[in-house]
């Protein structure tokens, strides 16, 4: 894809399927996600010099990849993006470039981030397995966030940004193996009846 994506129907890649926002010929280019849609993708990747913009536009990923290349940047806006390759299957993220994430959701299946740092500046919901290798996830929302979902999430290294608060669920609480650096406010909350 040369430019923006706009889908006001529905648009439906199967696993093996791939999306790639390609690098312009020369500078760099902005581009948006909208539309009143569904869209599912197989793969996707986002090739160097390319910024896409998620704005709202939510859509689900059910490949085995997403990748956004060195100098590439995945800006989530307010959107949810829902990782869902299956009960057996593993969707690897990689590439050097900027992962802005807004909400994150495991759907199904494993998301794999084997290294480097991803940004998550909404709620972390985790209903399948996170493999995080060496990763750093960094949650650095202005307002709360929560980490939750029905498997217990086992993050490599968890970073809290400056004036960040995550709420902490006291069911399937996560784990972190590395670092925990906590520069805002963690927060978990019980019903006392």
């Amino acid at each position: 894809i040369g430019n923006a994506f706009t889908n006001n129907g529905t648009f439906s890649q199967i696993a093996g399927s791939r999306t790639t926002f390609n690098a312009p010929a020369s500078g760099t280019l902005t581009s948006s996600l909208s539309g009143s849609g569904s869209s599912t993708f197989g793969s996707v990747t986002i090739q160097g010099d390319r910024t896409i913009n998620a704005g709202s536009y939510g859509f689900s990923v059910i490949g085995t990849g997403w990748q956004v290349s060195s100098g590439g940047t995945f800006n989530g806006g307010a959107a949810t993006v829902t990782f869902n390759p299956g009960a057996a299957n593993t969707t690897t993220t990689s590439g050097t470039g900027n992962h802005y994430f807004n909400n994150v959701t495991i759907s199904s299946g494993t998301l794999s981030y084997s290294a480097g740092t991803v940004r998550v500046s909404g709620n972390w919901t985790n209903n399948g397995t996170f493999t995080a290798g060496t990763s750093t996830v960094t949650f650095n929302g202005t307002s709360e966030q929560t980490i939750g979902g029905s498997s217990v999430t086992a993050f490599s290294n968890l970073t809290n940004n400056s004036g960040a608060t995550i709420v902490i669920p006291t069911t399937n609480t996560p784990t972190v193996s590395g670092s925990l650096t906590n520069n805002g406010t963690l927060k978990q909350t019980r019903t006392v009846n």
